[in-house]
C-alpha cells in the first residue's frame, strides 16, 4: 500500500511537472505548492513579476521556459510566477487568500522581477535574485540558487 502511494505521488508530480508545458503556471494555491513540495523535499521557486515588465519577460522567456521545457528543473524545484500587479486572489502558505502586490510585499518583491527560492513553509532558502542586472551572468547566478536551495533540503 505504502509503494502504491509513492507511485501515485510520484505520478502526480510528473504530470504536474509536464503541464508546465513550454509555459511559466501561475501560482494560484501556495498552500497546494508547498504540499508538493514537502511531499517530494523539493524547494520553491516563484518569480514576482509585473504584467508589463520587459525584464519579466526576459526571464520568464529566456531562463525559466527553457528550463522547464527542456526537463532541466525537473525533480529539482517547482517553479509558478505570481504576477503583483494582479487581481487574482493567491492562496499563501497558511491558506489565506491575499492580493498578489501583498505576496510580494511579504517576500521584499519591489524591484520586478525577483525570484524567490522557498522551502515547504514559505521560509527563505536561498537570497533572492533581484531584477536582472547582466544576461551574460544571469543564467549561471540562477543555477547557483537552484542548486544552493536544493543543497540546503539535500544536506
Amino acid at each position: 500500500m505504502l509503494i502504491a502511494k509513492k507511485i501515485l505521488s510520484m505520478l502526480l508530480l510528473m504530470l504536474a511537472m509536464s503541464a508546465y508545458g513550454d509555459e511559466l503556471p501561475r501560482a494560484r494555491d501556495l498552500q497546494q505548492l508547498a504540499h508538493q513540495a514537502q511531499q517530494h523535499n523539493l524547494p520553491l521557486l516563484i518569480m514576482f513579476s509585473q504584467s508589463d515588465c520587459g525584464y519579466c519577460e526576459v526571464v520568464r522567456s529566456d531562463y525559466l521556459e527553457p528550463m522547464l521545457k527542456h526537463g532541466d528543473l525537473k525533480n529539482r524545484i517547482l517553479v509558478a510566477e505570481i504576477i503583483t500587479d494582479g487581481y487574482s486572489l493567491v492562496r499563501d502558505f497558511n491558506g489565506k487568500l491575499q492580493q498578489p502586490g501583498q505576496l510580494g510585499y511579504q517576500y521584499n518583491a519591489d524591484i520586478s522581477p525577483t525570484l524567490v527560492f522557498l522551502d515547504s513553509r514559505g521560509e527563505s532558502l536561498v537570497p533572492s535574485l533581484v531584477g536582472i542586472s547582466s544576461r551574460d551572468y544571469y543564467g549561471s547566478e540562477l543555477d547557483q540558487r537552484i542548486q544552493l536551495a536544493w543543497q540546503k533540503l539535500h544536506p
